[in-house]
C-alpha cells in the first residue's frame, strides 16, 4: 500500500424497518415527451421544465425497508473552475461495498454508477429499474438530420446506476453501456449554468441513490445489531481520470510529503 493514497469520505446510514416514503427526485426526465421506434411516449405531456420537476414536498419515493447508505464525494470534486462555462472534474464510478458482522453474514458488492440500462422497449408496462434516470443528448446532428423523423429519434432519458455482487461483477463485459462522464453534478462535465437539480445531485439522496449510494435489504430494522459494519472504497475504471493521479504525475519530481500535501492544498 505504500504508492495508494485513499482520500476518506463521509458515510451515511439510514436504518428503516418498513418502507417509507420520502421526498422525490427532483427531476423525472421519465415524463418527457418523445417519439422513438414508432412509438409516442408521454404524448399528453408539454415539453416544459415545470412537466419534470418534483412538486415540492412531494413524497413519493418509496425507500424499501433495509439499510440505505449515501456516501459523499470529496469536496475538491465538487467544485468546478470556471471559464466561461464550469468544469467539473470526474469522480470516481466505481464502488465497492463491504458488509462485515452481523447475522446475516459478510458480503461484498460492486456499483457502477455509470451504468446505463438499456432502453426500454416500446409498450413496456413493467417496472422500471430501482435506479435513477437521466437526461440523454440528442444525437449528433453531423450524423443524422433533425428533419428525418426516421432517423433523428432517441429515448429521451435513460436509467443510470447498477450493483451486483462482486462474485457476481465483471469488470470486462464488452456488452454494457456507460455514461460518456460522471461528476457531482450528474453526467455533465462542462455546463453553461449551474442549476438546482445538478447542485444538489449528489448531495440529495433522492436524486443519486442508485449512483452514489445503496441499499442493504438484509437488515430491515432501525436498531442494527452491535457490531455490523459498513465500508465503500471508490475507484476510476479509467485511471486517466483520476485528478489524484493526474496531480502526482505533474508533481513527479516532488519527494517531500509536506511540500506535497502543501501544493495539494493549493490546487
Amino acid at each position: 500500500m505504500s504508492n495508494t493514497l485513499l482520500v476518506p469520505i463521509n458515510l451515511d446510514a439510514l436504518c428503516l424497518a418498513n418502507d417509507e416514503q420520502v421526498l422525490d427526485p427532483m427531476a423525472d426526465y421519465s415524463l418527457l415527451p418523445y417519439k422513438y421506434q414508432g412509438e409516442t411516449h408521454a404524448s399528453g405531456n408539454e415539453n416544459l421544465s415545470e412537466q419534470i420537476l418534483a412538486p415540492l414536498f412531494n413524497h413519493q419515493l418509496t425507500l424499501e425497508a433495509g439499510i440505505h447508505l449515501h456516501w459523499s464525494i470529496p469536496d475538491a470534486l465538487t467544485t468546478g473552475t470556471h471559464d466561461t462555462f464550469t468544469t467539473f472534474p470526474q469522480v470516481p464510478n466505481r464502488w465497492l461495498i463491504i458488509r462485515q458482522g452481523g447475522d446475516k453474514g459478510d458480503k461484498q458488492w460492486v456499483l457502477e454508477s455509470d451504468y446505463l440500462y438499456p432502453e426500454r422497449e416500446p409498450g413496456d408496462d413493467s417496472p422500471p429499474p430501482k435506479a435513477i434516470n437521466i437526461l440523454m443528448d440528442p444525437p449528433d446532428l453531423d450524423t443524422v438530420n433533425p428533419d428525418d423523423a426516421s432517423t433523428y429519434q432517441y429515448q429521451r432519458y435513460r436509467y443510470m446506476g447498477r450493483n451486483w455482487e462482486l462474485t457476481e461483477w465483471s469488470s470486462d463485459d464488452s456488452s454494457k453501456e456507460h455514461a460518456a462522464a460522471l461528476t457531482a453534478i450528474g453526467t455533465q462535465a462542462t455546463i453553461p449554468i449551474l442549476d438546482k437539480v445538478k447542485a444538489t445531485f449528489a448531495a440529495f439522496y433522492p436524486n443519486s441513490y442508485s449512483v452514489f449510494g445503496f441499499h442493504d435489504p438484509d437488515y430491515p430494522t432501525e436498531t442494527p445489531e452491535a457490531g455490523l459494519q459498513y465500508d465503500v472504497v471508490g475507484w476510476y475504471s479509467d485511471g486517466g481520470q483520476d485528478c489524484i493521479q493526474k496531480f502526482l504525475e505533474e508533481n513527479s519530481g516532488v519527494t517531500d510529503s509536506e511540500e506535497l500535501l502543501a501544493l495539494l492544498q493549493e490546487e
